[in-house]
């Protein structure tokens, strides 16, 4: 099923070779060098700095969905600990709190914060007949 849904797809391909420790290489040269030009400082070049003995290839999976007819997948890309992870995570914590300042009004953090949405939109009159949900 997995094949068959990568064909019909071609969303994915697979790879003839393991570019892991290119990209690995890359990664380095480049924080090394923003270190260099003393465009980071240590500390920031510590935090995104990729480890040699943690780090793999990102790698495709699928998880089935059960309750819909023919139980398709869902395709999972699991790239937890690729040599670029470190600058992801690191830039995240950075810009997070602004995106956070900026989008909350229309982000909803899951199901329950919807729920309390929606309660607040209905309390506040806005919910009527003609509102599209």
């Amino acid at each position: 099923k997995a094949e068959a849904y990568r064909q019909k797809t071609g969303a994915y391909i697979e790879l003839d070779s393991n570019p892991l420790w290119s990209v690995f290489d890359k990664v380095i040269l480049l924080l090394n060098d923003l270190r260099s030009k003393k465009y980071i400082p240590s500390w920031q070049l510590d935090k995104m700095m990729p480890k040699r003995e943690t780090v793999q290839l990102a790698y495709l999976y699928f998880i089935p969905k059960p309750r819909k007819a023919g139980t398709p997948l869902r395709p999972i890309v699991s790239s937890m600990n690729m040599p670029t992870t470190g600058i992801s995570k690191f830039l995240d914590k950075l810009i997070r709190p602004i995106f956070d300042k900026h989008a909350r009004s229309t982000t909803f953090i899951d199901g329950v914060d919807l729920i309390h949405r929606l309660e607040a939109y209905t309390t506040n009159g806005h919910l009527i007949p003609k509102t599209y949900l």
